[in-house]
Order: structure tokens, then sequence, then C-alpha cells
């Protein structure tokens, strides 16, 4: 049950960050895929059972705030889920190379599902050239993201543990 909560106060935190960012520059709101990445990590810490089910709800939220009509965001978060969680028990993502290049390929897959979509079926025209740097831009993030968590974590456990402690640095 706890898992659950945290994804979709991950998927909440995710969708506040995106809206504020698309009040301040259109460049990086069309760059930033907050809601995906937060779909691949809990796809690759979950499982792709869980990870599809997060994925075709976040798409349905999304789906829902969205002019388009339902399934241009859910389908692709949906196979994007199941895709991470599939890949992830089978593959060693563990490094920060093969990391970038997982969440990259994740990425660009779904971006290309998402642009058929748009284009053949919802008959929406796409626009904005930052799209084309949203894989590489978002992957890069979020796995340095990562990174630095991984590496700091534990570092901060101890210091709140002192801390609660009432002990000196």
């Amino acid at each position: 049950m706890r898992v659950f909560l945290r994804a979709g106060l991950a998927v909440g935190i995710a969708l506040l960050l995106s809206w504020q960012i698309s009040r301040s520059s259109v460049f990086l709101w069309q760059a930033l895929n907050l809601t995906s990445l937060v779909v691949i990590y809990f796809a690759r810490k979950e499982g792709e059972i869980f990870g599809a089910c997060l994925g075709a709800l976040t798409g349905v939220v999304l789906d829902s705030i969205s002019a388009g009509i339902i399934g241009g965001f859910g389908i692709p978060k949906t196979l994007l889920g199941f895709a991470a969680g599939y890949t992830a028990k089978r593959v060693d993502v563990s490094s920060f190379f093969s990391s970038l290049f997982f969440y990259f390929t994740l990425l660009s897959s779904e971006l290309i599902v998402w642009s058929l979509l748009q284009k053949f079926v919802l008959k929406i025209p796409l626009s904005g050239k930052a799209l084309l740097y949203q894989p590489f831009i978002t992957a890069f993030l979020g796995v340095s993201f990562l990174w630095v968590a991984e590496k700091l974590g534990p570092r901060l456990v101890i210091w709140t543990k002192k801390k609660k402690k009432g002990g000196r640095f």
C-alpha cells in the first residue's frame, strides 16, 4: 500500500513541477518529461505489471488535463511502464551509462509511439523542436539525479540519525 501512495505522490509532484516549468519556459516544458521518469523509476523497482498500471493511470491523468482524447498519453505511458519493468528484470542497468542508455531508449520509444498517435490517429500536427531533444535531456537529468541521490542517500540517513540523537558532527 505504501508504494502506491509513494507512486501517486511522485506523479503529483511531477505534474506540479511540469506545470511550474511550463509557466517559465516552453522549451524546458517540452524537453522534460517528468511523469515518464516517475513511471520508469517505479517500473524498475516494482516490475512490469506495476509499471504498466502506473503508466496507464498517469496517462489517463495527463489525458484528462490535456485537450486531446483519452489514450493519447495513456497508451504510450502504459507501454513505457511495461517495457521498463520487463527490461529492468532481465538487463543490468545499475551503472550510470547503462542506466542512461536504458532511460534514453525507453523515452525515445515512448516519444515515437506518442508522435505516431498524435500525427496519424488523432490528426494533431506536431510542433516544437524541443521534442527532438526530450529523450536525451530527460534521461540525462533523471539518471544524474538518481545517481546523486544514491551516492548521497546513505550520508543523509546517517546525518539525520546523528541529528535525532543530538550528536555533534
